[in-house]
């Protein structure tokens, strides 16, 4: 997993993250200013290369991270949908988020278990 940020200097943070997407193996692409950041949000996006549910080796040094990067905000935000509401809902574990915004969160209350949708089981093997 990794943590990339724009416009660190503002007030207001929001925090992204990947959605599930099928055959990946890749890190999504920086992009270069957001529609946040053009609304004067500091853009925190969490990454991962895997459909893992963000359960991985990486995850406690990711959430200490986002934890410290965080303190300093004004307001902290969150905004996920699909696999990255299981992200927003692990960096909620260490930051206090003012606001959050789930869009068809995809979750599973067992420890190292990711969640399951029935309807697309050959995308799942």
């Amino acid at each position: 997993m990794r943590l990339a940020i724009q416009n660190a200097t503002a007030r207001r943070v929001l925090f992204t993250f990947d959605n599930w997407a099928k055959d990946r193996s890749f890190w999504d692409q920086a992009h270069e200013g957001t529609t946040y950041t053009d609304r004067g949000f500091a853009h925190v996006r969490l990454t991962t290369r895997a459909n893992d549910w963000y359960l991985n080796p990486d995850l406690a040094p990711v959430l200490a991270a986002a934890e410290s990067v965080s303190r300093d905000y004004h307001a902290r935000h969150g905004l996920a949908f699909s696999m990255g509401g299981y992200g927003l809902m692990l960096l909620s574990r260490v930051i206090a988020f003012d606001q959050t915004l789930f869009f068809s969160p995809h979750t599973s209350h067992g420890f190292g278990i990711g969640p399951t949708d029935p309807r697309f089981p050959a995308d799942f093997a």
